[in-house]
């Protein structure tokens, strides 16, 4: 929802998109359509121009009606759009100021079918957000949707390339003590796992066991300039296998976490949030997962958007896992999505006092990056989660109390409260059902 009544408070911005639309259908709508469904979702309205200081204004529509008479005839045609995702609700005509407005919302699209693109090569037709505009998307990014298109994961795939002296069986011994899975050999364990797999009459390590045991040269060879990296003020950063290297690093973070005596579920909150990067990382993408320290946070980044379903992981959504051979054998560790993930790890931060983790996707080329706060903001409970709606609500544009609280992980009266307070500071607006920010 916005505040239609007051639309000069609003502006472009990466979820609203303004066009005149005086003179019909504009064409650049559908560049705005891709770029909305391929990156956060967003608000499309027609019949509102921007003014001198970009702020918006209400124009005269001619026929609203048959504007959207027209919007739907056009994106039912062939080659306009490779996937129609709008039901009937997303589009209707509002009024600001006794002038119509066509105001249509596009949802994120689910990854099945990203990229939606335009005309018939997604290649050349794939958009994205960005800022106050939309932006042709790389070829990197059109291939990193692509991949995601499918389920299963590729972490599964046979690496008919490599035999299995590619793996370090000092490293699959240290994480059989680790586990207890002493009871298997080696190779049987990894078979077990996913780790290998018949090729032909041959074994062979899978992907995934590549990268969780493998020797450095075997995975240089096949994931070339993906291997994760360490990084803070003291250290440079080095490149392992995912095992010695999520053991490594959780030691070396945990010395960064300032609480005295050491606590067991932040030990374990440090241990998923690397686990997520390293489970969710596209090792096809650009770069690799990075592990930081400074003075003031820990940050995990991995390669590739964010999979999830419409609620957070942060607040317990469903996981969606890019590499769910790698999820299973960080499952063994205690360190999965599956047991407690990123809201686990919210829940262990918030109770150390600490504010809440933050997790953001970054575009151009796809990260997602998870922020783990480690000096205290000063703000009170109800402070912070005041913020974390309004960050909410930068994100999605509009939402009624019991989305926001399912998608924060929050109770629907402490999320009322906040927003009670948040809309008589004048920070948001609402209908008495749907809330969004003021301008």
């Amino acid at each position: 929802m916005l505040d239609l009544a007051h639309i000069e408070q609003y502006r472009e911005n990466n979820r609203v998109e303004a066009k005149r639309a005086q003179g019909g259908l504009p064409h650049s709508i559908w560049e705005t359509y891709s770029s909305f469904a391929n990156t956060y979702g967003g608000i499309l309205l027609l019949g509102v121009a921007e003014t001198a200081d970009k702020s918006f204004a209400a124009v005269h529509l001619p026929d609203p009606e048959g504007l959207v008479r027209e919007f739907w005839r056009v994106l039912r045609l062939p080659g306009v759009v490779s996937e129609q995702i709008l039901t009937p609700d997303c589009v209707e005509i509002a009024h600001s100021g006794g002038e119509p407005i066509v105001v249509i919302r596009i949802p994120r699209a689910d990854r099945h079918v990203r990229p939606v693109y335009i005309g018939g090569d997604p290649y050349t037709g794939s958009y994205r957000r960005s800022g106050e505009g939309d932006y042709r998307c790389s070829a990197e990014e059109v291939r990193s949707m692509l991949r995601d298109r499918t389920d299963g994961g590729r972490d599964s795939r046979v690496l008919a390339e490599l035999a299995m002296d590619a793996i370090d069986w000092d490293t699959v011994a240290r994480y059989q003590a680790r586990t207890g899975q002493s009871g298997l050999s080696g190779r049987e364990l990894l078979r077990e796992m996913g780790g290998a797999a018949w090729d032909g009459g041959t074994l062979r390590p899978t992907a995934a066991g590549l990268l969780m045991f493998g020797r450095r040269p075997a995975i240089q060879r096949v994931f070339p300039d993906r291997g994760p990296s360490f990084g803070d003020a003291s250290a440079g950063a080095w490149t392992d296998n995912l095992y010695d290297f999520y053991r490594d690093s959780c030691a070396r973070l945990m010395t960064a976490v300032p609480v005295p005596d050491r606590d067991p579920m932040l030990e374990a909150a440090v241990g998923e949030a690397v686990a997520n990067g390293l489970i969710h990382a596209d090792y096809e993408a650009q770069g690799g997962v990075l592990v930081r320290r400074s003075a003031d946070e820990i940050a995990v980044a991995n390669p590739g958007a964010f999979r999830g379903d419409a609620i957070h992981p942060l607040s317990g959504g469903r996981s969606d896992p890019r590499n769910p051979v790698l999820s299973r054998m960080f499952r063994l560790l205690d360190a999965s999505p599956s047991h407690g993930g990123l809201a686990g790890v919210g829940q262990a931060w918030t109770r150390a006092g600490l504010p809440a983790p933050v997790l953001r996707e970054q575009f151009g080329p796809d990260r997602t990056i998870l922020t783990l706060p480690l000096t205290s903001d000063g703000l009170s409970p109800e402070e912070r989660t005041q913020q974390r709606i309004v960050e909410w609500l930068t994100d999605h544009v509009s939402g009624t109390a019991a989305r926001i609280a399912v998608n924060l992980g929050l109770d629907l009266g402490r999320t009322q409260r906040c927003l009670d307070a948040l809309s008589d500071a004048g920070a948001v607006v609402t209908d008495g059902v749907t809330y969004a920010l003021k301008g």
